[in-house]
């Protein structure tokens, strides 16, 4: 956003703050200002639609961003995201043509890059984490058993 845009920002806080029952102080709406200047202001007010629709308490700043930023398309661009499709359906013939000649020993390379993505995750407690990495265990144990 941009200063230009922070009167609509105001008025977009305090309309989410009404709909839910909260009085924000200056310095409330200077925190948030803070926290969300950095974030396009229609990608802002999606975020806070979508809020309104689906929360009973009104959002704190990163419930009106993305966790990270940077793994976020806010704006549409045709050309990245054409060249983007591109890469997706190169990478996925590319495995495709693995798979087909190095069978399961391909589907372990694979098994094997997701479970280092799962151990990068941010929240490592998360129960529906370990039960994706049990199931992957168990699926790398039976693939090295058949490449074996």
């Amino acid at each position: 956003m941009t200063t230009a845009d922070y009167d609509a920002f105001v008025i977009l806080l305090g309309t989410l703050a009404s709909a839910f029952g909260k009085k924000l102080t200056d310095d409330q709406v200077k925190f948030y200002w803070s926290a969300l200047k950095d974030r396009p202001l229609p990608d802002v007010e999606r975020r806070a639609v979508e809020v309104g629709k689906r929360s009973k308490f009104f959002p704190k700043p990163r419930d009106l961003r993305p966790i990270e930023a940077d793994r976020e398309t806010v704006e549409s661009d045709p050309k990245r995201d054409g060249d983007f499709r591109a890469l997706l359906d190169a990478n996925a013939r590319f495995w495709d043509n693995e798979i087909r000649e190095r069978g399961d020993a391909a589907k372990l390379a694979i098994a094997h890059a997701l479970m280092a993505r799962h151990d990068v995750e941010r929240d490592q407690s998360s129960p529906i984490l370990a039960e994706k990495r049990e199931w992957l265990t168990n699926r790398i144990r039976g693939l090295q058993r058949a490449v074996a």
